[in-house]
């Protein structure tokens, strides 16, 4: 398993980029085929998703930020939008909150 922001991300475009989220010790996880949230605050970890991780690893380095995700997934800005609010409202239920989480590394 790699760790995200120790060497590299999931989405190799956040590589390099000045992570925004300031906050607690949430990581994602990951290999070729699997990924997990594991939440430092609760000591749970969940699986995710291949397009959910994505997002995660987006939302762990920037934020709640729909345009830019959007512009670093390359996908349209509605679907970052609704992505970002399905897994914040996911998350948030199980007592995750994505404003104060982190990226590994900092």
């Amino acid at each position: 398993m790699r760790v995200s922001g120790f060497g590299g991300h999931l989405v190799p475009a956040l590589d390099g980029t000045e992570v925004r989220v300031p906050g607690q010790s949430s990581l994602l996880l990951f290999n070729s085929s699997v990924a997990h949230l594991h939440d430092g605050a609760t000591s749970k970890t969940y699986r995710l998703g291949s397009d959910a991780a994505k997002f995660v690893d987006v939302m762990l380095a920037i934020g709640s930020d729909a345009a830019e995700a959007a512009r670093i997934l390359g996908c349209p800005e509605s679907v970052a939008e609704e992505s970002i609010r399905q897994i914040e409202n996911s998350f948030n239920a199980k007592g995750i909150r994505f404003g104060s989480v982190q990226a590994a590394g900092l």
